[in-house]
């Protein structure tokens, strides 16, 4: 993946990077775990009445998986971007 290797001619960049690539991670995970709780979702809303009280829960459950998809998801892009880019001027730096 992306470290591949970089820990021994480099040690020092995957640290440089660990947090993007975990909030990366972080963002995949909450993405599944809501597209599974939204897809549950439409099911148990194509079984019920339209005036059953928990018609409002599934569809908001779908609702905030849209959303996530939409305006948080497309993080996991720009910090894929970033790591590949492998910046190293903060580690260049002198003291």
């Amino acid at each position: 993946f992306f470290f591949a290797g970089l820990g021994r001619k480099e040690p020092e960049y995957p640290m440089l990077n660990s947090s993007p690539f975990l909030e990366m991670f972080g963002d995949v995970l909450i993405a599944h775990i809501l597209l599974e709780q939204a897809r549950v979702s439409l099911a148990r809303l194509a079984t019920i009445a339209p005036d059953a009280p928990d018609v409002t829960f599934y569809k908001n459950k779908v609702k905030t998986a849209k959303f996530f998809v939409s305006n948080i998801l497309p993080r996991v892009q720009a910090n894929a971007t970033r790591i590949k880019a492998h910046d190293k001027s903060a580690l260049e730096m002198e003291f």
